[in-house]
């Protein structure tokens, strides 16, 4: 029984320590597909969001689900600042009128992309990301493509 578990920021170090990383490497695993335990329907390795995610060129990838109304309990993927990094605000951390604000383009909602907990990652990139946060015990912020909604 976990007393005090550390979250999904555990998975990091805990690839490092068990020297995952190395065994996948020698293996010849390149790609990580990473998905919430709790979802019983996900599709894993799915060959198009992999294969996208291969064409792309990118570190990190998530699949995102367009929000279905303003105040729907789901993170939500938002830009920190102009031209900042992609992160996720969860529900309880974003303004109502942020929540609401509709995008003037497309006359959808501004932040729209729901965090699924769909994610692909380079085996580099995790392994960076394990290093950093054992140097400067920092998360690194994930590139991902610009998405508009």
């Amino acid at each position: 029984v976990a007393k005090a578990p550390d979250g999904n920021g555990g998975l990091y170090s805990a690839l490092k320590s068990s020297k995952l990383f190395e065994d996948m490497a020698t293996r010849g695993i390149k790609y990580i597909d990473c998905y919430g335990v709790d979802n019983a329907l996900v599709r894993v390795a799915d060959p198009t969001f992999l294969g996208y995610f291969i064409d792309k060129g990118v570190s990190a990838g998530a699949k995102v689900v367009r929000k279905a109304y303003p105040q729907e309990k789901v993170g939500v993927f938002v830009r920190r600042g102009k031209g900042g990094p992609l992160t996720v605000v969860e529900y309880s951390e974003l303004d109502p009128s942020l929540a609401s604000a509709i995008n003037q383009e497309t006359g959808r909602l501004r932040f729209c992309w729901s965090n699924v907990c769909l994610h692909m990652f380079t085996l580099d990139f995790l392994n960076q990301v394990a290093n950093g946060l054992e140097k400067d015990s920092v998360l690194v912020m994930l590139s991902f493509s610009y998405m508009l909604c």
